[in-house]
């Protein structure tokens, strides 16, 4: 039972405060997702421009350096799925919506309509016992020791395994299974995000590939995913 009843933002704000924290600017979350992917193609093209022009000597120093920015770039797409979540990334609610489902959350292995659900409800209850993140926040602080052991964990691609390699896992279970709807027809959360995951990776996959680029974009992309990104 929630020991913290949460505060109505009317009875602290008056109504023009409040519009005015809550408005969302016009075309800046559209810009941030742009940006987001522009910086990526930038990272990648020029990485790939420096393995061809000046060979593995400079290349792999750039394509390392590559997977590093790409990772925190990955990262800038999920925290403007975060946003989406909140309704913060465009004033059109569909446009919001489809922004941090298809070119925010599912890149990175998200959906937006689970993590709503669950986003919202650790606001509602933050700290206490309902709050679904507290299995995150609990161990810490940890010693050094465990900080260690997560480190090489995600830099090793151990996390991104596990974490992934259990979420298709989930999706095709519920596929199979027909969860919900008749004749199966409605499926869950776990299966449309698999699907829509799988979807948009196979799009960065194909579409750099069928520009002549091959298959190295993706792999830079799925590197850093797997790695820096954790």
């Amino acid at each position: 039972m929630a020991q913290v009843k949460a505060a109505r933002p009317l009875e602290l704000f008056d109504r023009t405060e409040w519009a005015a924290l809550t408005r969302v600017a016009a075309g800046r979350g559209e810009w941030l997702v742009a940006h987001c992917w522009a910086v990526i193609a930038l990272v990648v093209g020029g990485a790939l421009w420096v393995w061809q022009a000046a060979g593995p000597l400079a290349g792999i120093p750039a394509v390392v350096l590559a997977i590093l920015i790409v990772g925190g770039r990955q990262l800038g797409l999920a925290i403007l799925m975060h946003d989406a979540a909140h309704g913060l990334l465009s004033r059109k609610r569909g446009r919001n919506n489809w922004l941090g489902q298809w070119l925010t959350g599912a890149p990175v292995g998200s959906d937006l309509k689970a993590y709503r659900a669950y986003h919202l409800t650790h606001h509602r209850y933050t700290q206490q016992d309902e709050d679904p993140d507290l299995i995150l926040s609990t161990p810490f602080p940890t010693s050094a020791a465990s900080l260690r052991r997560k480190v090489l964990r995600d830099l090793t691609g151990r996390t991104f395994a596990k974490t992934r390699g259990a979420q298709l896992a989930a999706g095709w279970r519920e596929l199979r299974s027909g969860a919900g709807g008749a004749g199966g027809e409605v499926r869950s959360f776990a299966g449309i995000a698999m699907l829509r995951f799988l979807l948009v990776n196979a799009l960065l996959l194909i579409v750099p590939w069928a520009l002549g680029a091959g298959p190295w974009p993706f792999l830079i992309w799925i590197a850093a995913l797997a790695t820096t990104f954790q």
